[in-house]
């Protein structure tokens, strides 16, 4: 079958109804077989490789993604229907508690992090209310990827400038290619809205701990920024008072941010507990001081310590070949012989901790 008979074949299996918020491109669908509501969308500005990746990844605050077709030069996707309104309508109508404006920005925080962890990462470059659906029961939703594109070290500025004024970082206006970064900057505009109702731009007017972090956030020089998403949401949450942090959220955020469990991919997560199991089992049957018990234990600890750094390292959790030079260079070869070179390391640490502990504690 052709790409053109597929496409026709798919679009008849649904019958549209109406359009959303008053644009042509975002039409209400019905699906005749089943009677389900879903979303089609006909994008002229697009990069299809990023809504593939969407689709693959099928992340829990993203509109899953059901079909992906071509017809005259246009993307049109079929995506799951969300019930909801834009935070933008929810802030017009009320203001947000400190609470349900950090939760959102956790939500997102986490989204994102996952998307710029991806290789090429995914920069969403349109972070905003009004691309925020949020349910009657409080979840929200990432939505509107039609500026999103792949990351391209090899580029100097974006080909295509796309954005909304007031959350749009200034290299995303042709100065600069954006990054990362770049949708660091929108999610700091988009916290300091939930939090005053106000664009910063405006002047800061949240509580000074807060607008410290902001102030960096929203640097206009991306060098002059947190390097990552991660940093942001950690330098946050150090901001916000005993009353309103959410602990067990706080843990949440780390325990997903975990190699697999991150990419919702059972597989993965699979594989990252075998490799758990793995460096606990042999951190446990190493015997490094037969004849000191208790040098034994220290040493298995240190052993078992190394062991996972090097795990983590590999897997880059939380961001951690940011905190180790080279481990992020763009030749392949060159990048898995410095991370090996760091976990020769790790386990050269471990062997003179250990050797250190027999030496105070004979």
């Amino acid at each position: 079958m052709t790409e053109e008979l597929r496409t026709e074949y798919i679009l008849n299996m649904y019958e549209e109804l109406t359009t959303l918020n008053d644009c042509e491109h975002i039409i209400l669908v019905r699906e005749k077989a089943t009677g389900l509501l879903f979303v089609k969308k006909i994008l002229a500005h697009f990069e299809k490789t990023v809504y593939e990746t969407l689709k693959e990844l099928s992340l829990p605050c993203i509109p899953k993604i059901y079909h992906i077709l071509t017809s005259d030069s246009c993307l049109i996707l079929i995506e799951e229907f969300i019930n909801g309104q834009t935070l933008q309508s929810v802030l017009q109508n009320r203001p947000l508690s400190e609470s349900d404006a950090f939760t959102i920005f956790d939500t997102i925080s986490h989204t994102l992090t996952i998307l710029h962890s991806l290789n090429p990462p995914i920069i969403h470059r349109d972070i905003k209310a009004g691309n925020i659906l949020i349910t009657a029961d409080k979840k929200c939703y990432l939505i509107d990827f039609n500026a999103a594109r792949n990351y391209d070290a090899n580029k100097t500025n974006d080909t295509v400038i796309l954005g909304t004024q007031g959350y749009a970082p200034p290299e995303q206006y042709g100065f600069a290619q954006t990054d990362c970064r770049s949708d660091l900057y929108s999610l700091a505009v988009l916290l300091h809205v939930m939090l005053t109702g106000k664009y910063p731009k405006d002047g800061l007017s949240c509580q000074n701990e807060i607008n410290t972090v902001l102030k960096k956030a929203l640097s206009l020089s991306p060098e002059e920024r947190f390097r990552n998403i991660e940093e942001f949401t950690n330098a946050v949450h150090r901001t916000i008072s005993p009353s309103s942090k959410d602990y067990a959220k706080i843990v949440k955020h780390y325990l997903l941010a975990l190699p697999g469990i991150r990419s919702r991919s059972l597989v993965k997560t699979w594989g990252f507990l075998l490799g758990c199991i793995v460096i606990i089992w042999v951190s446990a049957a190493s015997t490094l001081s037969p004849m000191h018990p208790i040098s034994n234990r220290i040493s298995k600890f240190f052993a078992g310590i190394s062991l996972f750094c090097m795990y983590f390292l590999c897997t880059d959790y939380c961001h951690m070949r940011n905190y180790f030079p080279g481990t992020k260079h763009q030749n392949r070869l060159i990048r898995y012989c410095i991370i090996t070179v760091y976990c020769f390391l790790f386990l050269l640490s471990a062997a003179l901790l250990s050797g250190l502990f027999d030496i105070l504690f004979p």
